[in-house]
């Protein structure tokens, strides 16, 4: 594989000492959402590889939660300094700190399966797992089934970043939202599954334009997202947000993520009303 998805983004990783690892991205113009600081996802992605690379060689990351205290601007050069916080035979459990310069612009925590002791391949699956979401590349929007084509058409065609990171989203409800993503072999890590970070850049997008549907500007406080099975290139992924409760400052939302009709993970976030 010539390219893996941080290799796109870019970011610096180096290892401090055992069980510490920091990662550095200058940010693009290109990062940037509809408000004008760096989308969530840019968050999520360098806590994920900052603790990841803290955890050490051979890991798999199961369930990464941030928390949001900042934006992040064009021309900031943010840095995540990840530590190991417990190391066992089985999983390490990590966690990381955000900057943007001098600013605290998110935490992180997170739990990393050791490769040795297994995968998140599921060993026994639920009856219905794979019969209640869309089929690989077929989302259900009121009632009628609708084939994304990543060209336009009907739905919302979302360009994000500065590489070919296409998106669809589509409303399916009031606070109910679908963003499908066609996965291809550079979203992948360095072990040729598609990288911890795609999941989360997926579900706050999902999660978030649902909040929006609603007619709120919001912006992210708190991103949780859960790994159960690992996904190879040329999956569609799709995370179907929803709006589980809306308060009169908060939104919170859940979103399952499915790739060809099955469950592989699923996203949940508090977002601000602003």
């Amino acid at each position: 594989m010539n390219q893996t998805f941080q290799g796109l983004f870019g970011p610096t990783i180096t290892k401090q000492k055992e069980g510490e690892a920091v990662a550095v991205l200058p940010v693009r113009e290109s990062f940037m959402n509809a408000y004008g600081f760096a989308h969530g996802g840019i968050h999520f992605n360098l806590c994920n590889i900052a603790m990841a690379a803290a955890a050490g060689a051979g890991v798999v990351g199961a369930e990464t939660t941030v928390e949001y205290f900042g934006p992040i601007y064009a021309g900031d050069e943010v840095r995540a300094v990840g530590r190991v916080s417990r190391d066992g035979n089985t999983c390490a459990f990590a966690h990381a700190d955000l900057y943007a310069g001098e600013r605290h612009v998110a935490a992180a925590s997170g739990l990393f399966l050791h490769e040795t002791q297994g995968s998140l391949s599921p060993v026994k699956r639920p009856a219905d797992a794979a019969q209640e979401g869309p089929s690989a590349h077929i989302l259900s929007i009121d009632d009628r089934e609708v084939e994304p084509s990543f060209e336009g058409d009907d739905l919302v065609l979302r360009r994000l970043f500065h590489f070919d990171f296409r998106s669809a989203a589509v409303a399916t409800a009031e606070g109910r939202l679908a963003v499908a993503l066609q996965t291809q072999d550079a979203y992948c890590n360095e072990r040729g599954f598609i990288d911890a970070a795609v999941y989360g850049i997926l579900a706050d997008d999902a999660l978030g334009l649902a909040s929006i549907s609603l007619g709120y500007h919001t912006v992210t406080v708190k991103l949780a997202v859960s790994l159960f099975e690992e996904v190879r290139p040329g999956a569609v992924l799709t995370c179907q947000g929803k709006v589980e409760s809306d308060t009169e400052r908060f939104v919170f939302m859940s979103g399952l993520i499915w790739a060809d009709g099955r469950v592989v993970g699923k996203g949940s976030g508090i977002f601000c009303k602003v």
